[in-house]
């Protein structure tokens, strides 16, 4: 999840975890989601899509979630990507995705607790490992389960 803080300061800080802030002078950030979709366009889409993003990074701060392995894919067809800054989040520990996940489950509670209802710890270390610590799809699986369950 990506936040962006803004205040009197002449710089906006772009949380990426809780273990990583960017900080930054305040401009337009782009985000890119599902940035591994590119490899499946043909060569000239890709190579406008990588010219534009280039071009337009002088400008702003462009922010792109993708598997590293698909972005050294992307590097080899792509070589100007090459000149990007690369930020690589590290995987959750099964303690920090149990954190959060209590976390947003306390966003729903009357009272916060540190119960992991509806899931069981042995549920979610199943859903962890799927995920392979990546918080976005820890939390993806966790709202679907926790939407069918509630919806019962």
């Amino acid at each position: 999840m990506i936040h962006e803080f803004l205040g009197k300061k002449k710089h906006s800080y772009v949380i990426m975890n809780d273990n990583l802030a960017v900080e930054m002078p305040k401009s337009k950030i782009v985000v890119i989601d599902d940035f591994e979709n590119l490899l499946a366009m043909n060569e000239s889409i890709k190579k406008a899509v990588v010219e534009n993003i280039v071009n337009a990074s002088k400008k702003q701060f462009i922010i792109t979630k993708i598997d590293e392995k698909k972005f050294s894919l992307l590097l080899k067809e792509l070589p100007k990507l090459k000149s990007a800054k690369r930020i690589i989040i590290p995987s959750m520990s099964f303690e920090e995705a149990k954190e959060m996940i209590i976390q947003r489950l306390n966003l729903t509670r009357d009272k916060p607790s540190k119960s992991l209802k509806p899931f069981t710890e042995k549920e979610l270390k199943h859903i962890w490992k799927k995920a392979k610590g990546n918080p976005r799809i820890i939390l993806m699986i966790c709202s679907i389960i926790y939407n069918e369950r509630v919806a019962r």
